[in-house]
């Protein structure tokens, strides 16, 4: 229930506070803006929370590390799949939410599950990194609220970034981060007039999901050896 909730009550608040009185959704209105900004709010905390709990996972397991051997990219793995639960009820609290203000549904809606694929994906990377590095250092765990409190901000969870940076270099620069590439491709399907999507940026967003894959993965493995012990 509180998977549905908790995106429900973030957006309510959020809508109340940045659009209502800021205005963050320049050059839209509130129907568009809304299932935009329940998409986004939904899909970021999966981001925030799965990534947190795979740098968790080593500390968590300690004992199970120490003692049996197994591949230990397994345990990051779980802790994203343990909070991609979260991504259904986003996406369908998205999905009403664009009902409600006067969307009509399609079949292109169903493009909305694979297209929030490599955001899952690049998270996966993501919490491969963020375990190795909070099993060397439990300070990791303590500044990884502030990193995606900055990255909130950066990428476009509130705000679109279409409308609201007005000069096109500026824009470019979000190009640089991955989750507002990312966040993008997975809300296009259900909002595309609110976010536009365009090669550059689907090309952006599977090189930063295959590299963080890839190379999250390779960094994860080369500590492999060290883990669990005293």
């Amino acid at each position: 229930m509180w998977y549905f909730l908790n995106p429900i009550i973030l957006t309510a608040i959020y809508f109340a506070i940045f659009v209502k009185i800021l205005d963050t959704n320049r050059g839209l209105s509130d129907s568009e803006f809304l299932p935009y900004l329940a998409m986004s709010v939904g899909l970021f905390s999966f981001a925030q929370r799965a990534t947190i709990t795979g740098a968790k996972s080593l500390i968590v397991n300690q004992r199970l590390v120490r003692l049996v051997r197994f591949p230990r990219a397994i345990l990051p793995m779980s802790g994203v799949l343990a909070e991609l639960g979260a991504v259904g009820p986003a996406l369908i609290v998205g999905a009403v939410v664009a009902i409600l203000t006067g969307e009509t549904p399609g079949f292109d809606w169903l493009l909305v599950v694979p297209a929030a694929v490599p955001l899952a994906l690049f998270i996966t990377g993501l919490a491969f990194v963020a375990a190795r590095a909070s099993e060397a250092s439990g300070d990791v765990l303590n500044l990884l609220p502030w990193v995606f409190r900055i990255l909130f901000y950066m990428s476009g969870v509130i705000y679109s970034i279409d409308k609201f940076i007005e000069h096109e270099w500026q824009r470019d620069l979000f190009l640089i981060n991955p989750l507002h590439s990312l966040l993008s491709v997975a809300r296009y399907p259900i909002v595309p007039e609110a976010s536009p999507l365009s090669w550059t940026m689907f090309g952006v967003a599977v090189g930063w999901t295959v590299l963080a894959l890839l190379g999250g993965l390779w960094f994860f493995r080369r500590g492999e050896e060290n883990y669990g012990r005293e």
